[in-house]
Formats: structure tokens, sequence, C-alpha cells
């Protein structure tokens, strides 16, 4: 299955164990501002305008929406709260791979708190996510492939193998829930900058990935090899990695593989295995 098999394996494999001290503190550290970032956004327009729509759905409640003072289901209080947290612009970042805490800790909390989750499971599927989506983005962007950040797309497939990791898949399902995740990112090769929709691409990183991991919990099925370039037009990643590359396992990804690296690529653009990646605290109001 190549590389959608490689970040399946990675998230089921992949323990709390593996963290030491100071990177729980840290992460810690990041869900509190997150919480604190959430509750500020309340009162935003996009907030404001999700919450009507999220409230309106009176969906099963299974999970709060920070500061409404209302339940609803995993996946639309990831969308609530993944919007109102990136209402400030203030989330914390992870430099130079650009993947951000918004587009991560609101799936993972609201799908912790349906499945009642303990503390270390949240942390463990917190760092998962993160070091999926960084795994992604990163060589893209020092390849030169991409202007921007695309963190909601690589958000979306690092909460999608967490939320399987949470759910208990084996690593078959989870690679069927990364590939479900894929039909979620194509739509990012757009840009929202500066207007609400923005802002709620970080709540859908957190709906969609929660949706594509339980739908693989139910028996939906993906291409098993979806992130390899034939399945490209799918994938805004393809569009970054130059036509002769016939796989991005074969470039970038097979630090997914215990011990593997990428020989194709110069040693300060292979991602380790063992690389976790720490978001860093803005230190600057928005632009």
């Amino acid at each position: 299955m190549g590389t959608t098999r490689d970040i399946a394996e990675f998230a089921y494999k992949t323990t709390f164990n593996d963290f030491d001290s100071a990177l729980v503190k840290r992460i810690k550290n990041v869900l509190l501002s997150g919480v604190g970032m959430t509750l500020a956004g309340v009162n935003t327009g996009a907030g404001k305008a999700v919450l009507s729509y999220v409230r309106e759905s009176a969906a099963t409640q299974e999970a709060g929406v920070l500061g409404a003072g209302f339940r609803t289901s995993a996946e639309y209080a990831a969308l609530a709260n993944g919007t109102m947290s990136h209402a400030t612009e203030l989330e914390d970042d992870s430099v130079p791979d650009l993947i951000y805490s918004v587009g991560i800790f609101p799936g993972v909390l609201a799908l912790g708190e349906k499945l009642h989750v303990s503390g270390k499971e949240v942390i463990e599927a917190f760092v998962i996510a993160w070091d999926i989506a960084g795994k992604l983005s990163l060589p893209l962007i020092q390849m030169g492939g991409l202007s921007r950040g695309m963190a909601p797309a690589f958000c979306t497939i690092g909460i999608a193998a967490s939320s399987a990791r949470m759910l208990k898949l084996n690593v078959e399902k989870t690679a069927m829930a990364v590939s479900v995740a894929a039909s979620h990112t194509h739509w990012l090769i757009l840009s929202q900058t500066g207007t609400g929709s923005h802002l709620y691409e970080a709540g859908l990183s957190g709906r969609n990935g929660i949706a594509s991991a339980i739908l693989a919990k139910h028996g939906l099925r993906g291409q098993p090899d979806i992130m390899c370039e034939r399945y490209g037009q799918g994938m805004p990643i393809q569009r970054a990695i130059s036509p002769q590359v016939a796989c991005v396992r074969c470039h970038f990804m097979s630090a997914f593989s215990v011990g593997e690296l990428a020989p194709e690529l110069p040693a300060h653009l292979r991602p380790a295995r063992e690389r976790i990646y720490l978001p860093v605290p803005r230190t600057r109001p928005p632009q």
C-alpha cells in the first residue's frame, strides 16, 4: 500500500511511551492555549455563524462546544471549536512545516470526549495527528512546491489517522480512514485567506478527519494507495511534486517505515521517524 499503509502503521504503533516529558508538557500547554483561543472566538462573526449552524443541526450530544453552552456530535463540535479557535488567528504554529494547532486539537478533544478516552490517549492522538500532518507538509514546502501552507488538508489526514487510533481500528481500517480523508482535501488548492471561510477550514479538518475514521470503521473504503502520484488529481500534494516522481513515498514518506530514509532527498529534507514537530507560539498579533 506504500505511503497510505505507512501512515496507518505509524498511527497504530506510536504510543504515549514514545514521548519524553518535555513534549508532554509542551502539548499540555498547547491544549490549554487552544481552549483560551476558542473561548475568545465565540463572539466573532465566523464564530457566531458556525455556532448558529451547529446549534440548528440539533445533533446527538456527544461533545461540548466551548463557551457556547451546548453539546453536539463530535464532528460538529470539532467544526465549531476549530472555527472559533482560528478566529483570533493566534493559534500555535510549527515552523517550517506550517501546521497549526487549530487544525488538530478541536478534533482530538471532540472525539476524545465522545469516547471517554484518557488524558494520555488525548496527548497520544494529538502528537500522532500533528506529526503526520507535518511529515506531509514539510518536504513539499522545502522543495518549493507550495507557496503557502496547506495545513487544513494535511491536518485532515492527521486527524483521520489519530481518530482511527482512538477508535482502536486495526492497520487496514486506519489506512482506509486516511484514504477517505484524502477525498476531503482536494479543494485546498484554493485560498480563502481574509474571509470567514478561511477560519472555517480549521474546523473542517477536525470534522472531516473524525468522519473519515468513523466511516472507515463502518466499512467505507478508498484507494489503498491513494497517496501515490497516480491518484494525484484528488490530492493537492501531487501538484507540488515534479512530474517525474512516480510515488510520493519514494521521495519523502519512507520515514514512516521504521529506520528507512529516502536516499533521493538531502539529509535535511528527510523527516525522521522520531521527529515530533513542536508548535511554536506566535509572538505578534495577526496581520
